[in-house]
């Protein structure tokens, strides 16, 4: 019988470049995957084939793959064009002008919303808590349709190889990160409600009834999300691409936890939650 050939053992070195490939080809893909879902088309083979031995120029090489070099070799043809293919440069220039009548449409929205909620019937300000959370709901609800939208049309069973075809990944990992992904959809539900009935309890009984936990909740929600959407990022990077099982799943316990803390803390909203939010979708580009 034929002996087996031991396995040749990674060195410590070679192991952290492993790592480092892995990271930066997965904010890549990420990325372009994201971008493609609004609109834009890359150059095939823009992203270069994984080496059989990975070296620190491996790694250079995917890190010159930043967002501005990636959008140069891009077209679109998304919302924003009305399905007209033109150049990626003037695609994310229509893109910021819609995002900013969507901002402009945003604050008359909240502060249409302050206004009614701060002023009484007799003209007079009545503050109803010492931090007015209800007006401005609309400010940070984009964040949670947002995270609800990546997940629900993330496909974690396939991915886009070097190649630029469809791949299918291990079913194993697959299937833990789908799991992981209604874990956190039954999360982020569950915790609107809580946080909205907390937030609700603490108005006038007369004034309880004007409001739901859902549309107050998700404003405390999406205060949250905004604080730590760049860690996000990467854990919902992991969930889509890691093979590791243990790694998607502690990413989605990261993600339940951020979750979490919308009940824990108080009821304050972060500085990033009262912005306007012009710069959403880039803030979204996937860009871990």
């Amino acid at each position: 019988m034929a002996k087996k050939t031991a396995k040749k053992r990674v060195s410590a070195k070679q192991q952290a470049i492993n790592d480092a490939y892995k990271k930066e080809r997965s904010r890549v893909l990420s990325f372009i995957n994201r971008a493609e879902k609004r609109g834009y088309n890359f150059q095939k083979n823009i992203v270069p084939k994984v080496p059989k031995q990975k070296k620190e120029g491996s790694i250079r090489n995917l890190q010159k793959l930043t967002k501005e070099y990636l959008y140069s070799k891009a077209t679109y043809h998304g919302e924003a064009s009305y399905g007209e293919e033109i150049s990626a440069e003037e695609g994310r220039r229509l893109e910021r002008s819609l995002r900013s009548k969507r901002a402009a449409e945003t604050r008359k929205k909240k502060k249409e919303a302050e206004r009614k909620f701060w002023t009484s019937t007799d003209g007079t300000k009545t503050p109803v808590t010492d931090e007015p959370v209800l007006a401005f709901t609309e400010a940070v609800d984009e964040i949670v349709d947002k995270l609800r939208e990546i997940i629900t049309t993330m496909d974690v069973y396939y991915y886009t190889n070097a190649k630029g075809k469809r791949a299918r990944r291990k079913p194993e990992a697959a299937e833990i990160a789908d799991s992981a992904l209604n874990e956190i959809i039954a999360t982020l539900d569950a915790v609107i409600e809580e946080a909205g009935l907390a937030i609700i309890r603490t108005l006038p009984k007369e004034l309880q009834d004007q409001y739901t936990p859902a549309e107050v909740g998700k404003n405390k929600v999406g205060s949250v999300l905004s604080k730590n959407w760049e860690n996000i990022e990467r854990w919902l990077g992991h969930i889509q691409y890691d093979s590791d099982g243990g790694t998607v799943m502690a990413s989605a316990r990261s993600i339940i936890n951020v979750l979490n803390d919308a009940i824990d803390n108080g009821f304050g909203l972060s500085e990033s939650a009262m912005r306007s939010f012009d710069d959403l979708d880039d803030m979204m580009d996937y860009d871990y």
